[in-house]
């Protein structure tokens, strides 16, 4: 089943600052944030049934002390989060479409709500999620 446009709105966690993420640190420390961060984001999207979209919109809003130009770190893990996932194709301008970081100082501090609006949404039936094993820390599959 298609919807031509579907909005999923999920609290996402604070990001490391842009500032904090190239202020002479070794690349190896922004892979190492950015797997955090992703872990952060599948934790968010556990509750949703898996889709996939043709193109997307993100519109963040947050209540932090980052100047909304260092909240951009968000945005551009979850975009990529949602390529990599396959949730979408790209992250390229033909696939996402649109970009919007809110302050909002009615959230909770240090939290951020992303709304991925999702044009062409289609839920895949019989989706086999990967979970992690505790004991081995290898993923395994399970339908949902």
């Amino acid at each position: 089943m298609t919807i031509e446009c579907n909005e999923v709105e999920v609290s996402i966690p604070k990001p490391p600052s842009l500032n904090q993420l190239y202020s002479g640190k070794f690349w190896t420390y922004r892979v190492k944030q950015k797997e955090q961060y992703y872990e952060g984001i599948s934790r968010a999207l556990e509750g949703y049934d898996k889709w996939t979209m043709d193109r997307f919109a993100i519109h963040l809003r947050y209540n932090s002390r980052y100047d909304i130009d260092n909240s951009v770190v968000a945005v551009k893990f979850l975009a990529d989060y949602l390529r990599y996932n396959g949730y979408v194709h790209d992250d390229t301008p033909k696939y996402f479409v649109d970009l919007r970081i809110t302050y909002d100082g009615d959230l909770k501090k240090d939290q951020y709500i992303a709304k991925i609006i999702c044009y062409n949404y289609t839920l895949i039936e019989n989706y086999e999620k990967p979970e992690l094993t505790e004991a081995s820390g290898k993923t395994r599959k399970t339908k949902r």
